[in-house]
């Protein structure tokens, strides 16, 4: 009997058309989430070929199921190749400069999901390049979703890509999201742009996830600055605002109608604006050469649609954390 994968795969083709493909239980639990920009992309040429395919014979529906796999994979990798290209492009330039680290642990006193009014501990290990005594350094970490990279770093100004992180949400994580679905949080990608005057530093900053769930895009932008208290000793602080795209709004704050039937909550949605405004404050004590302790907190703001979102149980998000970490540098 012939076993090869084509085999395998027409008799997997002719039992689908006569039973036809069951939709998992959970389906219409949660909403269905749009694909990343590129996916989208590949998508429209996949529907074309979708066409071209349509009831024709078992040998042409294998090679257009192939096509269409090649090209949500490509879609992945031209997602990839421009972070990967910006990153290899900023290592070179900084290999006269010493390769500065820092290690430790943080803590963080956050809201269970945005909109929350119950809040969670989370500790994390810490890891980064970058030092906290220079303001213009190439490589600096400035959250769970922004590690940068300077490709132009010249007189205050500074322009490169970033990586980073971004949270999902569950269904558990509060009463008003029971039968919303769970939303996967996925590695994030972007770019940012900053220059600074003096003590200050304006920022404008641009996050797009990338894998798990495409909740869209987000861009941050405020201004920020340093004092120096004493030689061990400096206070930080900023006031800020977040613009999110209509997928990050609908993702994280609006309600489908599939889900509407789920949860009980009426049909809501959310349109790409300003989500929040924010003020950060901080401190950073050297407590010996290479040792650091730093505390944070934030306030922010929920603003327009996400406000009024029934998913919100409190418009005022606060967060604080504590991190201590020890610094160390090397030659290449």
């Amino acid at each position: 009997m012939d076993q090869s994968p084509g085999h395998a795969e027409r008799s997997r083709l002719e039992n689908d058309r006569g039973q036809g493909t069951a939709k998992p239980a959970g389906w219409p639990k949660g909403h269905h989430r749009s694909k990343s920009f590129a996916q989208e992309q590949s998508n429209l040429a996949t529907d074309a070929l979708e066409d071209v395919f349509k009831e024709p014979s078992l040998d042409r529906q294998i090679t257009g199921m192939i096509l269409m796999k090649t090209l949500r994979s490509a879609s992945s990798l031209l997602i990839a190749l421009p972070v990967a290209m910006a990153t290899a492009w900023v290592l070179p330039a900084m290999a006269s400069e010493p390769m500065q680290m820092q290690i430790g642990g943080a803590v963080q006193l956050t809201p269970v999901y945005e909109g929350s009014q119950s809040y969670r501990v989370i500790g994390v290990p810490v890891l980064v390049p970058g030092s906290s005594d220079d303001p213009d350094k190439r490589v600096q970490f400035r959250g769970l979703d922004h590690l940068q990279f300077a490709l132009i770093n010249t007189n205050g100004f500074q322009f490169g890509p970033l990586v980073g992180y971004r949270m999902g949400r569950e269904e558990d994580d509060g009463r008003l999201l029971h039968g919303l679905g769970d939303i996967d949080g996925g590695l994030v990608a972007g770019g940012f742009a900053s220059y600074r005057f003096g003590a200050l530093r304006a920022s404008l900053s641009y996050h797009q996830q990338l894998t798990g769930d495409d909740t869209g895009g987000v861009l941050k932008f405020g201004v920020d600055g340093r004092h120096s208290v004493t030689n061990t000793f400096r206070l930080t602080g900023g006031l800020g605002a977040t613009w999110a795209d209509s997928d990050y709004m609908q993702s994280f704050f609006g309600v489908t109608a599939q889900q509407a039937l789920a949860s009980g909550h009426a049909a809501y949605s959310a349109e790409a604006g300003i989500k929040d405004v924010n003020l950060n404050i901080g401190s950073e004590l050297q407590l010996a050469p290479q040792w650091i302790l730093r505390l944070n907190g934030r306030y922010a703001r929920l603003v327009g649609d996400a406000a009024d979102s029934p998913v919100v149980e409190s418009r005022d998000q606060w967060s604080g954390g504590a991190a201590l970490t020890y610094s160390f540098s090397f030659s290449r």
